[in-house]
């Protein structure tokens, strides 16, 4: 009976009981930590999924963490000594929950963020390293202020005039850095939207032209056929209409035109011209020989007969040194077979002086 009377004043004490929840809750936490180790780690790296990779190792301390506040908690709300001090203890002991829930969602967006950015890097779409940085950055201020929030609330602290007070300042740094912040967002659509990549040759409707350098948080960088660096608001481009010469294929077709006379032999024409193009495709860097050239005859008018030889490039912006190659060839062979091209006729006298 002395035993049974132990034992139940053993099983009614606080402190035995708190003392059981924290062990319980340490004990649940180390498991989880080895079941994530053994078995969760192993079992992400045979999936093809590569975010399970980084996600796992990312939440598995804040869980562990998260479990023992709770084991804690429990501990304090069976001790009834601690009532008195629930007031302080109660508060403090939801604010360390918050603090390591935060880290939870940062270490999730992070990962999430980091394996996106890592995906569109091995497909040559290197543009997100430069936005994801900062995206980052905005992820992790949104977290913690929501986090400091909700610990202030549970603190007792009036967040009510907190709230409007971030509000407004929140309105005032958006039309001061207005423009900044419509380039950003604007950054961040056309990495994501995926309307060009970097190294893509790209036509904007303003006229500007050039390969795709960097998309940064402000501007877009172009190189021009010649070399020079074009700078570009992110506002401007996603506004603009784009036509990117690289999409969806790379090589690019363009025609060379020319007027003969009228009264010309077409079938000697074409037979020259589609020579001079086959020599200069073979002899020419950027030419894709893969399609052969074509002749066509395009229209008639008062000044003669408009033809045109058709040739492939590799890419858009070799089409300028093919073309002077052709044009330098056909001029060659039209020459040596006495052929005479058709010219507009100018006349720099008035009518009305002709009179």
């Amino acid at each position: 009976m002395a035993y049974e009377s132990i034992f139940d004043g053993m099983l009614q004490s606080d402190y035995l009981w708190a003392a059981f929840w924290i062990v319980f809750a340490f004990i649940i936490a180390k498991a989880f930590s080895v079941f994530m180790k053994r078995f969760a780690y192993a079992a992400a790296k045979k999936t093809r999924l590569t975010l399970d990779d980084r996600l796992f190792p990312a939440i598995r301390r804040p869980i562990m963490y998260i479990i023992m506040v709770v084991g804690i908690y429990l501990a304090v709300m069976n001790v009834s000594a601690l009532v008195p001090y629930h007031p302080f203890l109660v508060p403090t002991i939801y604010i360390i929950g918050i603090v390591f829930s935060a880290l939870l969602v940062l270490r999730v967006g992070d990962s999430v963020l980091i394996w996106y950015t890592e995906r569109r890097t091995t497909r040559q779409e290197t543009v997100y390293t430069e936005v994801m940085p900062t995206v980052q950055k905005v992820w992790t201020m949104i977290v913690a202020l929501v986090a400091l929030v909700m610990a202030l609330g549970r603190a007792g602290i009036e967040i009510g005039p907190l709230v409007t007070s971030l509000g407004i300042a929140g309105l005032a740094v958006a039309l001061a850095f207005q423009d900044t912040l419509a380039n950003f967002f604007a950054g961040i659509y056309l990495t994501t939207n995926r309307a060009m990549k970097k190294n893509q040759f790209i036509k904007l409707d303003t006229g500007l032209e050039g390969y795709v350098e960097t998309v940064d948080w402000r501007n877009t960088k172009l190189k021009s056929p010649g070399g020079q660096i074009i700078i570009v608001p992110n506002v401007k481009v996603s506004q603009a209409v784009i036509t990117n010469f690289h999409e969806p294929v790379k090589s690019y077709p363009f025609l060379v035109s020319f007027l003969v006379r009228p009264d010309a032999d077409l079938e000697k024409i074409e037979r020259i011209a589609l020579e001079a193009a086959e020599k200069t495709i073979k002899s020419t860097p950027g030419a894709d020989g893969k399609y052969p050239p074509l002749f066509r005859v395009n229209e008639l008018n008062e000044y003669g007969v408009k033809v045109s030889v058709i040739v492939q490039a590799d890419e858009y912006a070799q089409q300028y040194l093919i073309k002077h190659e052709l044009l330098k060839e056909l001029l060659k062979r039209f020459r040596k077979e006495r052929i005479h091209l058709s010219c507009p006729r100018i006349d720099l006298v008035p009518d009305a002086q002709k009179k």
